[in-house]
C-alpha cells in the first residue's frame, strides 16, 4: 500500500516567481498529484501543508463539491484519501467528493 511518506518530492520550476516541488504516484488506476511551493496551495514539509488534485482518465475527481482541488491539506488528510482509493479496488468518482475536510 502506498503511503505519504513514499511520495518523492521533484522540483519544478514556475519561471521567475520561483519553485514548486510535486510528487505524483498512481494507485488503482487513480492519479493523485501532491505539491506545494510558489503557486500552489501549499508551504510543503515545514508546515504541514501541501496541495492535492486527483485524476483518472476522464479527468479531475472533485474532492469537495465546490473545489477540483485542495489546498492547504496536511499530511494526514492527505494519506486519509490515498487510504480511501487503496482499500477499494472499485473506487468510484463520487467516493471523493465531500470527503472529510476540518
Amino acid at each position: 500500500m502506498i503511503k505519504f511518506k513514499d511520495l518523492k518530492f521533484v522540483d519544478h520550476p514556475r519561471g521567475s516567481s520561483g519553485t514548486a516541488s510535486i510528487a505524483t504516484t498512481i494507485i488503482n488506476g487513480i492519479t493523485i498529484s501532491v505539491g506545494f511551493g510558489t503557486g500552489m496551495y501549499g508551504n510543503g514539509p515545514v508546515s504541514d501543508q501541501f496541495e492535492i488534485h486527483v485524476f483518472d482518465e476522464s479527468g479531475t475527481i472533485p474532492l469537495t463539491s465546490e473545489n477540483d482541488v485542495l489546498g492547504w491539506v496536511d499530511a494526514e488528510e492527505i494519506q486519509s484519501i490515498m487510504d480511501s482509493i487503496n482499500q477499494d479496488l472499485n473506487f468510484k468518482r463520487d467516493k471523493l467528493i465531500n470527503h472529510k475536510q476540518d
